[in-house]
């Protein structure tokens, strides 16, 4: 069965609106179910999830932070539904996990108990999370207890507490990201997990129903470099390249996935002149008129007397094999970093067709950067503040993650006719989700307006 927050089906306290009051039963709604509403009648509209600016924005109650994970991934929140687009959460604090339907932005309420939001006991310290689009659970990673715990998210297991089973890993675990072995009907997943201590990235065989390791199938290390520290990981959407950050360099590790299974798989390094403690990859149109390609993007400390950070755009298919394309330095710390994947709207005010490609990035201070690429250069194209530290805390608004892509809703006639200011919530929708640790935004991709909470 489904749990609520204390694993018995009752918590201490409930669902709160905006100002922090107890909602009422009629305000409760699963997400299937809900209809287009007023704003004030959402039954989580704290999260500010309800629009497509940044206008509705709100802290998190106690009872839902810190938030130290968030990915964007299909799920059903109820037994009954057709995927759709959920916001994944976890805190490593309470060791529990939260779901938020995205194009609704209704946190899933528990099936026992309507009046709170759907909690899944973790029973392990989530430092990283993972999701591939096409399986249905995501992987959390237990570093100090170097474990994976799968928790489903899809199908008739979704969201429902059982004795813990996991996948022991190697020691000191840094990340972990999923990837596909194979082709055609033989595709099988695995997770990539990295060893800083070892110079390596352990491969390990997963079954695609429950997330567990393949017994019958051969796990194996791949040595990323004799002095190398593998850390941070992201595999790009097509599956083509698995990138690593370095804990001890100022290095970027591109692993090709097509040559995985090969006695020595490629792996190519990038030095990005400073380190790189923040990574994402996506898809570019580095030319108007070209196809989106793979990207990362990397952010860390300015090597320099002045305070700040330096964003170093890596292009990976390049002719001549992985190479620096951007980089532009920021005055302030940026904490999360996002790419789009090819699709999305122009930023800043620019036209379709001659907009340049741009990044997102997230201080500490709580500002949302857009950045451009004009030829090598990333420059600052537009910010926005998101949070404010003198009203909700300096913990409250530390950067987690930024998400977003295309949302998927099942066909619903309430949602297919929304038009006018609620047509964000239309399938298809592009949207950016801005996770702080007790804050959570929304905004339409390329939206530039916010106004300061």
């Amino acid at each position: 069965m489904r749990k609520d927050a204390d694993g018995k089906g009752n918590v201490g306290s409930g669902m709160r609106r905006l100002d922090g009051a107890l909602t009422s039963s009629h305000n409760v709604t699963r997400p299937r179910q809900s209809a287009v509403k007023p704003a004030h009648t959402k039954a989580l509209i704290f999260l500010g999830l309800c629009s497509c600016t940044l206008d509705n924005r709100a802290s998190l109650p106690p009872d839902l932070k810190p938030i130290n994970n968030a990915v964007l991934t299909p799920c059903t929140p109820a037994p009954n539904d057709k995927p759709r687009s959920c916001l994944v959460l976890t805190s490593a604090q309470k060791q529990r996990l939260w779901v938020v339907d995205a194009v609704t932005g209704d946190l899933v309420p528990a099936d026992r108990n309507r009046f709170f939001p759907l909690t899944v006991l973790l029973n392990t310290f989530p430092s990283r999370l993972t999701a591939s689009p096409e399986l249905p659970f995501v992987l959390v990673l237990d570093g100090p207890r170097r474990r994976l715990a799968p928790i489903h998210v899809r199908g008739p297991d979704a969201f429902v507490t059982k004795p813990p089973a996991f996948t022991t890993t190697g020691n000191n675990p840094g990340d972990v990201a999923l990837v596909w072995r194979g082709a055609g009907a033989g595709r099988t997943p695995s997770a990539l997990v990295t060893l800083p201590q070892q110079g390596q990235v352990q491969v390990l065989p997963l079954a695609a129903r429950t997330g567990l390791l393949q017994t019958d199938a051969a796990t194996f290390a791949i040595t990323v470099g004799s002095e190398a520290q593998p850390h941070r990981i992201a595999v790009d959407t097509r599956n083509r390249f698995a990138v690593m950050t370095d804990r001890g360099d100022t290095k970027v590790h591109i692993l090709d996935l097509n040559t995985l299974e090969d006695d020595n798989p490629l792996i190519q390094s990038v030095d990005v002149s400073h380190t790189a403690g923040r990574l994402t990859v996506g898809r570019m149109r580095l030319q108007n008129s070209g196809f989106p390609q793979a990207v990362a993007l990397v952010a860390g400390p300015t090597n320099s007397a002045a305070a700040g950070s330096t964003l170093t755009l890596i292009g990976l298919e390049n002719s001549n094999g992985p190479a620096v394309i951007g980089r532009g330095s920021v005055p302030d710390f940026v904490r999360a970093i996002h790419v789009p994947n090819g699709n999305s709207p122009p930023c800043c005010g620019q036209e379709q067709g001659k907009a340049q490609p741009w990044v997102v990035a997230l201080t500490a201070n709580g500002k949302l950067l857009y950045l451009t690429r004009d030829g090598s250069g990333l420059h600052v194209s537009d910010e926005t503040i998101l949070s404010d530290k003198t009203r909700l805390g300096g913990a409250a608004v530390q950067p987690v993650e930024v998400v977003g892509g295309a949302l998927t809703q099942p066909p619903d006639k309430e949602i297919d006719n929304i038009s006018g200011e609620n047509a964000s919530k239309k399938t298809g929708t592009r949207k950016l989700f801005f996770v702080f640790q007790g804050l959570i935004a929304t905004a339409a991709e390329g939206e530039n307006k916010a106004r300061r909470l």
